[in-house]
């Protein structure tokens, strides 16, 4: 191979960069590997000595081995050394087998950083991985040197690659998902997006605002607009110890799918709104739901549901996940059947830790009204107008925050309004989860994010719970370019990430009905134009007038030749200084106003794109910048002309 920097080595830094930018989607570090890329661009292909060659090729079984005593986790483990194989490969290219061997290491690449990345980033890089492969491979296949290939080459290469591409999309999309289980992915790979917690603790200090996505709400098919907020339920707490809620004791019992495959049946109550959820990897196996879940639909192994109908999965996901939810989205929902059977159990709704003379004095003076309403409405009102929302509270715990700071958050209010009802006998627990105010105008759907973490209160009023929420509220204002980039990473979720079984079957139903409607279509129209045509051919006039069109489209065309012919007889003309005479040809001009050799062959390549079946739009324009250039020559050597 020629040790001159051609385009093969610039596409196999290419190929290299690109294997960085997969692995920087999962961990941004890795994109320091571009710069051992980087420092092996001018080495490539001058390493020819024995032991150097040797010393390279056994460089990333040594940064293995070195990774390996470290202590480093598998992902990052198998990327960086497959990095490093990546990087002595290029600087070792010297034949067709290196270059087929430094592609197919990038494929290895590809695949392990599709197990850690959800992003839209990864199928923009895969699209520019296999253009610049298979460019690659193709100028692999040249010994020594690369010939000059024209823009028309590359041009059907691109076009190639890009039907490929779409062809490999179509199988994507074809071939059969089985319906196995989500895929957990590795808590290595993933950064946990949510702002959620199951620890509901009551502490000083600044809460710290994040705007990532947690989740995605989307109505199903012929679903309205949410209304908003939206309240996204996660967990229901009825125990206080003070400083922390604690999760309903006993053991959760387990859920199993009840028809089909992946359908679970969480509440006897028949639903009202029905949305699929695309959950992010949240770290935890919480499963978030509008208000009140009555009956999920996913590939989950089975759900776990505690005694307060709060449902869990069987293991915390770290891959994004899409799973359909039947909920009672309203703030009045009935209680559960079991708990109508034993009251009992209502016993647990008014536990409190002890409480000091002040708050109790509070909670006797706020706590008043004829009915459990007017108790908990007149208790929301007097914390909203009575207290202040602040991410830096200064209470130590809620009864500081009651009694003497009177500033906090979401949990503080939440919490105080609980033990508030519960200490003049109103029944009341905790709920924790998301207050969703941004709704994606374009593709309709609601966009949750970390921030919208939030905390509530559910009053039980005869055998209803009705929520309450003491905290003060804002609306999210979400700008254009924010729902136009959400919008791309919702398509991405939807037909890619987390495409399965049912989206399958689904898609191909839809697909059914549109050629269906559509080859209904066209033969409507077929048949419309076909009695149309009958119709008009049985007219004299119209079938004159048909002949007469074509007639000038014929004429039109022959003249558009000619003209095109005389251009380069008029620019010769103009180089000579004269027109031909009746009957004279160009050759015959020129040896009679101007012999000159060179003005011969001119007229010889105006004959060969004229008469040759040579003739195209290249080579015309060709000839006439060696005319213009002949006559501008002309110009300087005689001022005179």
């Amino acid at each position: 191979m020629t040790r001159s920097l051609d385009v093969r080595r610039v596409l196999g830094f290419l190929l290299g960069l690109t294997a960085c930018g997969f692995l920087s989607i999962v961990e941004t570090w890795y994109a320091l590997y571009a710069v051992a890329f980087v420092l092996a661009l001018p080495l490539a292909g001058h390493i020819h000595g024995r032991w150097s060659r040797r010393a390279l090729e056994a460089l990333p079984l040594v940064w293995f081995l070195v990774l390996m005593v470290l202590g480093t986790q598998l992902f990052a483990l198998l990327a960086q050394a497959m990095l490093a194989a990546m990087a002595c490969r290029f600087i070792l290219t010297d034949n067709v087998h290196d270059y087929q061997g430094l592609a197919l290491i990038a494929v290895f690449v590809t695949v392990l950083s599709a197990a850690g990345s959800i992003s839209v980033a990864f199928g923009l890089l895969l699209l520019v991985e296999f253009l610049v492969a298979t460019i690659l491979l193709i100028m692999a296949q040249f010994e020594g040197k690369v010939p000059h290939i024209g823009r028309g080459f590359y041009s059907a290469v691109v076009v190639f690659s890009l039907v490929s591409f779409v062809f490999a999309f179509g199988v994507f999309f074809a071939l059969p998902r089985w319906t196995l289980g989500y895929i957990k992915g590795s808590p290595a790979l993933a950064t946990q997006t949510t702002g959620f917690s199951k620890d509901v603790t009551i502490t000083p200090g600044e809460v710290l605002q994040d705007n990532t996505v947690v989740m995605r709400v989307e109505p199903q098919r012929g679903g309205s607009r949410l209304p908003l907020p939206a309240y996204i339920s996660g967990m229901r707490y009825t125990t206080f110890s003070g400083r922390q809620w604690l999760v309903a004791a006993g053991r959760p019992e387990s859920l199993y799918a009840s028809s089909g495959i992946d359908s679970f049946v969480v509440s006897d109550q028949e639903p009202d709104t029905l949305t699929t959820v695309y959950l992010e990897p949240t770290g935890t196996d919480v499963v978030f739901g509008l208000e009140h879940v009555t009956g999920l639909r996913g590939q989950f192994q089975y759900l776990r549901r505690d005694a307060e109908g709060s449902l869990f999965t069987d293991a915390p996901y770290y891959k994004t996940i899409r799973y359909d939810v039947a909920s009672l989205d309203r703030d009045t929902v009935p209680v559960d059947s079991a708990m109508a059977r034993r009251p009992a159990l209502l016993e647990r709704y008014l536990q409190v830790p002890e409480l000091s003379q002040a708050f109790l004095d509070i909670a006797a003076l706020v706590v008043r009204g004829s009915t459990t309403a007017d108790k908990a409405g007149g208790t929301r009102n007097y914390l909203l107008t009575n207290y202040d929302y602040s991410l830096n509270p200064t209470a130590t715990s809620v009864e500081d925050f009651v009694v003497n700071q009177r500033t906090g958050y979401c949990e503080h209010f939440a919490t105080a309004m609980v033990l508030l009802l519960r200490a003049q006998g109103v029944h009341a627990r905790l709920v924790s989860g998301f207050v969703a105010t941004e709704w994606n105008n374009a593709s309709g759907y609601l966009i949750v994010r970390a921030k919208d973490a939030h905390t509530w209160v559910e009053v039980l009023d005869a055998d209803n719970w009705v929520r309450y929420d003491p905290t003060p509220s804002s609306f999210q204002q979400v700008s254009v370019m924010t729902n136009i980039l959400d919008n791309i990473r919702m398509a991405w979720y939807r037909n890619v990430v987390t495409y399965d079984l049912a989206r399958q079957v689904q898609t191909a139903s839809s697909l059914g009905r549109f050629f269906t409607g559509s080859g209904r279509a066209v033969a409507r129209a077929f048949e419309s134009f076909r009695k149309l045509a009958s119709r008009l051919l049985r007219d004299w006039r119209v079938l004159a007038g048909l002949c007469a069109a074509a007639a000038l489209v014929v004429l039109l065309l022959r003249r558009r030749v000619e003209d095109r012919r005389g251009r380069l007889a008029s620019a010769l003309e103009d180089l000579v200084g004269e027109r031909r005479r009746p009957g004279e040809t160009l050759l015959e001009l020129v040896r009679r106003a101007a012999p000159s050799p060179g003005v011969e062959s001119l007229v010889w390549r105006v004959y060969d794109v004229d008469f040759a079946g040579q003739r195209t739009v290249e080579e015309e324009r060709a000839v006439l910048r060696l005319i213009r250039d002949a006559r501008r020559s002309r110009a300087a050597s005689d001022p005179q002309l």
